[in-house]
């Protein structure tokens, strides 16, 4: 939106009331003359249906244009800290942009709508997306109270973008978007501590399968099957709780055969298997949690181990033991 040839207003919302009343969203103002200026070209273009594409010379940031380019390259200068507000992430170049970002340091603290919001066409690239950032350790949430509709980057509390740019193939390739970069002391301000509340009134997303299954599950949504997790998820549970009584008495009565025993080897490797417990390279009473493996191996809570097991604690040799 352009007044009087003179501001201009970049933002996320649509011309909704909820918009205004129900869910995250910004705008911002800019009486930038070049800023303005670019706007009404593409309006002018749009409106006469002509070629309009913003390149690395624009001010604003455009889809289809320069929109890839210009959020890689704002995601490429992060140094700490990044703060992102989005409704779905599935863009592969920008996933590896911040997957680059947060294996060099940066911290990433990602918010999205929970998955059972999501179409269901959207479902499998979006949560594939939050998975893989996730396994690098970024942070991924959901917001609180509020519904999320805002296009947010904060970088290093000095620079942010805020626009129309869902960070998916379909808002940089083939639909008209705009965004704005801002530096302005007052705006990044603001932004800091929006984003910083937020985060503070957010929830970790669960995007285990037994998460999403319960997620969907609570909400009557559907779009599991999309993801593969219905039937594996169900079925791996019911055999784990059945097999693993059996497994645990077995790895008992073989362990007093000796650490060292395949029998004992083959059926820790067994038990982690249908755990999905990763062992670590010390070996390990299997009803035992590992106090000291960087892996973190989790185990049951609700076994207890043995006092003929737990006299040989102290003797076990380290050695290496995986399932096959």
């Amino acid at each position: 939106m352009v007044v009087d040839d003179a501001t201009a207003f970049v933002k996320s919302l649509n011309w909704e009331t909820k918009n205004l009343t129900e869910t995250r969203d910004y705008a911002i103002v800019t009486s930038n003359a070049h800023e303005v200026a670019e706007i009404i070209e593409c309006f002018e273009a749009d409106w006469e249906r002509k070629p309009f594409k913003g390149d690395e010379h624009s001010h604003l940031i455009w889809c289809c244009g320069n929109g890839r380019d210009r959020i890689a390259q704002f995601i490429d200068d992060a140094k700490d800290s990044i703060f992102l507000q989005n409704e779905r992430y599935q863009d592969s170049v920008i996933i590896e942009r911040l997957v680059r970002a947060a294996r060099r340091g940066v911290k990433i603290h990602l918010m999205a709508r929970p998955p059972h919001k999501l179409k269901k066409e959207k479902l499998v690239e979006a949560v594939g997306g939050m998975r893989i950032m996730q396994d690098v350790g970024v942070k991924v949430h959901k917001l609180k109270h509020l519904k999320l509709h805002a296009k947010m980057l904060l970088a290093d509390h000095a620079r942010a973008i805020v626009g129309s740019i869902n960070l998916a193939p379909g808002s940089f390739d083939s639909r008209r978007e705009l965004a704005i970069e801002v530096r302005d002391d007052d705006v990044i301000e603001r932004l800091t501590t929006i984003a910083h509340h937020d985060w503070e009134h957010s929830h970790p997303l669960d995007l285990t399968d037994e998460g999403l299954l319960a997620e969907f599950e609570n909400h009557r949504a559907k779009g599991t099957d999309k993801l593969a997790t219905s039937r594996r998820s169900r079925e791996a549970q019911g055999s784990i709780e059945r097999v693993k009584p059996r497994v645990f008495r077995l790895a008992v009565s073989t362990f007093e055969a000796g650490v060292g025993s395949r029998a004992y080897q083959q059926t820790i490797a067994l038990y982690a298997e249908v755990t999905s417990a990763e062992m670590c390279d010390v070996q390990h009473c299997p009803a035992k949690p590992c106090s000291s493996c960087h892996l973190g191996w989790r185990l049951t809570t609700d076994l207890s181990c043995p006092p003929a097991v737990a006299s040989r604690h102290t003797a076990m040799s380290p050695h290496r033991v995986r399932p096959s």
